[in-house]
């Protein structure tokens, strides 16, 4: 069984909308969706339609939370800072709780 939806995530406070794709196996729930222009996949060994759901949000969140802020391709993101910062100290904030991601 494949359930399709398009979530809405908010990554520091810019609102992403990409497809999320959750599918039913047997025995696993695999979800997927692209990050960094790349297929990305979650096996969940769990039974909860909701919870699997759940955790699909959270890694497909968390990685576009990564992808938006470590791009090279962005000239708003902390890379760009640091290549800019012509050998200054550049303050680098690398730490998200997983409760918030869940919550």
């Amino acid at each position: 069984m494949v359930y399709a939806v398009t979530e809405y995530a908010v990554t520091d406070g810019i609102a992403i909308d990409r497809p999320l794709q959750l599918t039913r196996t047997d025995e696993l729930w695999r979800g997927s969706f692209e990050a960094m222009a790349s297929p990305c996949e979650i096996l969940m060994a769990i039974e909860d339609r909701e919870l699997a759901q759940q955790l699909l949000q959270a890694a497909a969140t968390e990685a576009w939370r990564i992808e938006q802020k470590y791009s090279r391709y962005r000239s708003d993101g902390i890379v760009a800072q640091i290549n800019n910062a012509q050998g200054e100290p550049v303050s680098v904030n690398c730490w998200i709780s997983l409760t918030s991601v869940l919550s």
